[in-house]
């Protein structure tokens, strides 16, 4: 069999190491720069089936194997292999316990039970052959493994030999999988060129044995860097692909993996643990869903609305709901799943909730699942943590991470499709019929201008009116128009300099034969600036403004430079001055008529700005069959063109480009007869243009599909999905718009109808849309029928309720106040400020705001009542609660009032504490009295707040007496220095002295005063604190009365801060009072208490 006719699907395994050296493997089909192309580009096909959408080729997309689910014990056979040059080293004993032990054990956690490996490993067979002769790189071609430099990886041959090598010994009808592992490293980890790089083989009836003929065979290495054990993660890998997987990481992308990283074993989670690979990752969920090992109850199915679960992580082997799914299409889709540090997780750098987007139109390696990370830093920190959200406002999907249980996350989803809308608004006068022609767009501020002419009954001519719009298109006002006394102006377009919000607005001018293009500008706060005349001989102009923020923008405007009326062409004119000046910069055309031009830019994904201009030509005005797109990277006075030719005649070309892309998409209405004749066909380039394909023929037999427009909005340098395509179009009944992904560009969103009206199917006007975007919130204009009125309306927006527990709440919302309950409408993707007017006070109670609830996070706002509103929230709830006066007042020697509100019906805790004691003062709780009572020793008491709260503390202060005795050496006065204590204030207290031999009480001093005479009890009055010394003599001495020294008392603080109390209901920790603080520092007060 010739090697060349065998479709070989290769997993090459991305190696992400710190401490080992990496190969980066880039294969790639390079087009020169400076080749421009010019020719033909492929027609596509309707579908016979009109229900089928065709979404690019047939070799695209990835498609599991078909074969069982790996359910059970999954046999295998791994066949040892060893070189002339490198023999094993290992046992097949280390092997049996690697896979069948170590891999087996990893199988068994990942699939909750269901899966697990089992088998044998034969001993080693020698090939014969060096090491080099299977895994030597192509010398020429650079291809891994390319023995033989044709530019195929040859490495299949190792299977081969090692299945002859082992047939004789093996009965491979035992094995539903074979293996063979080789000696020494892998490529993937030593870099040496000669080494064999890790591989799964599909070759459906290759792999022959006497007994079985396999489809398809791993290749892995003994070691990975030296480390036998680390061995356990390409195992895991090769085996992951040989039950179906897809490679997850990114083909040919040096460097960190931009798609799944860390987060899945078939990505670079095959090297988890330490040292890395030991301990790989869990698959992610989507590997589950295509092994099918989730059980029912384990996966939730959202379709719209809201739905809050409890996520089990993947970590933990407790069955409960483990993914959730949202279906954007039948081949897209959303999974939300919770990841925890631990069990075979636990090397991933975080815990939290991991978002992951999956497109089946790719192909292995290609990017079937990505991780949608809110760290643009680092995949490997693209979790979401708590009080976090992920939102995909085109796909209209959320994900809010609630909370965290244990390894679990709880987590709010929400769906809402783009199926909802607005309500119309028309852009009418109360003087006028016919509208036509509405053109949008958006400045700076996001204000919406959109422009469109209008009959004059009085005059008879078309008139050009711009309204404007800066809330999102929820309201229109007039912004500024003219007109002309002596002719027509129609085909309005319109644009604006971001450099300065300059308003420019292109028209034709008609007046008889005669047809020029003009144009009007405006500044910023829609004064006129002036007219000028850009072409004579012209008509249908379309205006596109370079975008560049901080410096000036040059304007290019295309349009239909007439002959007469025998041929016409595409001009191109540009300003480079602010439009004070245009001149012509180049000409399109290779047929007689060349008609219907739109132009816009971007700047690509390489940074360079290009400008593109689809238009329609042919040899008459009734035979346009060719449409056409110049593409020019030098301001037009260069380009290239492509062309499709069709056999029927076309109409309404219009062509988009994303910033920050290489994304191009244009299309045009096609006739092609058959009672409803118009259809849409949509060509697609992913290299700025260089090349296009051929994406979907929109056909329906029951409806005509025409008037195309394309728009592009926002920038791919945001990770949540943002910068996607829309396509709004006329359908013979309605206005729908479709959503192209500027990284998916093969695939159509389903149909949202936008309008409500019906519109005559043989008006050639009827139906025009135009498009512009606020944010990320489409925004449709098109001719009504009603009188051909223009029609606007805006992509789905949200009806909050605002309500509150008392008529009395008063909110701001943007400005505006409004008296609770009230319903005010968001539109999409925009937000909203609600704050709160606080509730009238009354004496010693009154209502106010506590907080609001049924918030996306579960959060009581408090801070001043505001709270931002935005897309996916519910609808909230002002709670206004009844609040009483707390007044706290201590009673005693020290002072301290506070006082406070609180909610009705709450357990209010008091607690009060007095300044620190020291020496010779201290104070002493004595009873709370007011509304609250009790002797609490703790300090501490509690009420329930049903009205206003008056809390007195009572404290008693009390003094230290000290007592001594002269002389000092005197024994047997225990009875006398036992009473010294503390004393209430000013009580009165006796202290008795006892008699002692040969000794006899000759008088008491107070504070180095004589206080009593020869008695044996004094009575002493605790006024302040003091020192009473008893004075005793033998007869023939009598001790003098020392000093005493009266300690020095320092200012003290008084602060307050929260303290935490518990009790049987919801309590409120309040910082009621917590100390003065007195620190009384005393000298030599040692000596003063020393006793005998």
């Amino acid at each position: 069999m010739r090697k060349s006719v065998v479709h070989q699907t290769i997993s090459i395994l991305t190696v992400l190491m710190l401490v080992l050296p990496v190969l980066s493997l880039s294969i790639s089909i390079t087009m020169d720069a400076t080749e421009k192309q010019t020719g033909p580009i492929a027609i596509p096909v309707a579908p016979a089936d009109p229900s089928i959408v065709y979404h690019g080729g047939t070799d695209v997309g990835y498609v599991p194997e078909p074969q069982l689910a790996p359910v059970g014990p999954q046999t295998l056979l791994v066949i040892i292999v060893e070189f002339s040059d490198q023999a094993g080293t290992e046992t097949n004993d280390t092997f049996d316990d690697l896979i069948f032990g170590n891999v087996s054990d990893y199988y068994q956690k990942v699939s909750y039970g269901q899966s697990s490996l089992s088998g044998d490993v034969t001993d080693w067979y020698n090939l014969g052959h060096i090491k080099s002769f299977y895994g030597a790189d192509g010398a020429t071609s650079g291809v891994i493994d390319d023995t033989d430099d044709d530019g195929d990886n040859d490495s299949w041959q190792m299977v081969d030999d090692a299945l002859a090598a082992a047939d004789p010994d093996v009965d491979f009808s035992l094995y539903g999988h074979i293996m063979v592992l080789h000696s020494g490293n892998g490529q993937e980890s030593s870099g040496n060129s000669n080494d064999i790089w890790s591989v799964r083989w599909s070759w459906p009836g290759h792999f022959v044995t006497d007994e079985k003929t396999f489809d398809s065979c791993s290749i892995v290495p003994e070691y990975q860097g030296g480390d036998v054990d680390r061995s356990i993660g390409v195992i895991a890998h090769e085996f992951g692909h040989d039950i179906g997987l897809p490679d997850l990481y990114h083909y040919g992308k040096s460097g960190a993996d931009d798609l799944v990283g860390i987060w899945g074993l078939m990505a670079s989670g095959s090297w988890g643990g330490s040292p890395s690979g030991t301990v790989p990752v869990h698959m992610t969920a989507y590997c589950k869903l295509v092994l099918d090992w989730y059980t029912a109850g384990e996966v939730y199915e959202l379709s719209s609305g809201s739905h809050t679960s409890l996520l089990t992580a993947s970590s933990n082997q407790t069955s409960g709901t483990r993914v959730i799914r949202y279906n954007v299409t039948s081949s897209y889709y959303y999974l939300v799943e919770a990841r925890y540090q631990s069990g075979y997780d636990a090397s991933l750098a975080e815990s939290g909730v991991l978002v992951t987007r999956v497109d089946t139109n790719y192909a292995s390696g290609e990017g079937i699942v990505q991780v949608r990370s809110d760290e643009t830093s680092s995949l490997s920190y693209a979790t979401f943590e708590v009080g976090t959200e992920f939102v995909d406002e085109v796909a209209g999907f959320a994900m809010q991470v609630l909370s965290q249980e244990g390894s679990g996350f709880v987590v709010r989803v929400t769906a809402d499709p783009l199926d909802g809308w607005l309500s119309e608004h028309e852009l009418s006068g109360d003087d006028y019929t016919q509208f036509s022609n509405p053109a949008m767009t958006t400045n700076s501020a996001g204000t919406i201008y959109c422009a469109y002419s209008e009959l004059n009954s009085t005059s008879g001519y078309y008139q050009v009116r711009v309204k404007k719009s800066t809330d999102a298109s929820l309201s229109w006002t007039h912004a500024f128009g003219f007109y002309s006394a002596t002719g027509n102006l129609t085909n309005t377009d319109i644009a604006i300099d971001v450099y300065n919000d300059r308003v420019f607005v292109v028209y034709e001018y008609q007046s008889g034969t005669t047809y020029e293009v003009r144009l009007a500008q405006y500044d910023s706060t829609d004064t006129l600036i002036g007219f000028s005349t850009i072409a004579s001989n012209a008509r249908d102009p379309s205006i596109f403004i370079e975008y560049h923020a901080g410096s000036g923008n040059d304007i290019m405007i295309a349009y239909e430079s007439w002959t007469g009326t025998s041929s016409s062409e595409i001009a191109i004119e540009r300003s480079n001055d602010h439009g004070s000046s245009f001149f012509i910069q180049n000409t399109l055309s290779a047929m007689t008529f060349s008609v219907d031009p739109q132009i816009v830019g971007s700047y690509g994904f390489d940074g360079t700005m290009r400008f593109y201009v689809v238009y329609i030509e042919g040899d008459a005005m009734n035979n346009l069959l060719r449409v056409s797109l110049s593409r020019s990277d030098d301001y037009f006075t260069s380009f290239d063109t492509g062309y499709a030719s069709f056999a029927n005649t076309l109409s309404s070309p219009t062509v988009a480009a994303i910033r920050g892309a290489p994304t191009v998409i244009f299309a045009c209405s096609i006739n092609s007869g058959g009672s409803y004749n118009s259809d849409i066909i949509i060509y697609y380039s992913t290299d700025h243009g260089d090349s296009y394909t051929s994406n979907t023929l929109l056909y329906e037999t029951t409806d005509d599909e025409k008037y195309p427009l394309l728009k592009a909005d926002g920038n791919t340098a945001d990770s949540n999905a943002k910068g996607q395509f829309y396509l709004s179009y006329y359908n013979g009944n309605d206005i729908e718009v479709r959503r192209i992904y500027y990284d998916r560009p093969s695939v159509l969103s389903s149909a949202h109808t936008v309008s409500s009206d019906t519109y005559p199917t043989d008006s050639g006007i009827a139906g025009t849309v135009h498009f512009a975007q606020s944010g990320y919130h489409p925004i449709v204009a098109w001719l009504s029928n009603d009188a051909y009125h223009s029609v606007v309306n805006s992509m789905s927006g949200y009806a909050y309720t605002i309500g509150a527990n008392t008529p009395s709440l008063e909110i701001d919302v943007n400005g505006q106040t409004f008296t609770c309950p009230v319903d005010i409408e968001i539109p999409f993707g925009h937000s909203m400020t609600i704050e709160v007017i606080q509730y009238q006070e009354l004496a010693n109670s009154r209502y106010n705001f506590s907080h609001w609830t049924s918030n996306p996070f579960g959060i009581n706002y408090t801070a001043n009542g505001t709270i931002v509103v935005s897309h996916f929230d519910s609808g909230y709830n002002g709670v206004a609660e009844s609040q009483f006066q707390w007044i706290l007042e201590v009673v005693g020697d020290f002072t301290y009032t506070d006082s406070g509100w609180v909610d009705g019906g709450t357990n209010l805790t008091f607690s009060s504490s007095a300044p620190a004691a020291n020496a010779t003062t201290r104070f002493v709780f004595s009873h709370w009295s007011g509304n609250v009572s009790g002797t609490d020793a703790s300090l501490s008491s509690w009420v329930i707040a049903d009205q206003p709260i008056y809390a007195y503390a009572h404290w008693t202060t009390q003094y230290y007496l000290t007592i001594q005795f002269l002389p000092s050496d005197l024994t047997g006065m225990s009875s006398l220095t036992d009473q010294e204590d503390w004393f209430d204030a000013d009580s009165d207290v006796t202290i008795s002295a006892p008699s002692i031999s040969g000794y006899t009480l000759v008088q008491w001093a107070l504070d180095s005063e004589i206080h009593d005479g020869a008695t044996y009890s004094t009575d002493v009055t605790m006024d302040t604190y003091h020192t009473l010394i008893a004075i005793y003599s033998d007869g023939t001495t009598t001790p003098t009365i020392p000093t005493t020294t009266t300690p020095t008392d320092q200012t003290g603080t008084t602060t307050t801060s929260p303290t935490t109390n518990t009790g049987d209901g919801p309590t409120i920790n309040l910082p009621i009072f917590l100390s003065l603080i007195l620190v009384l520092l005393i000298a030599n007060f040692a000596l003063l208490r020393r006793r005998r």
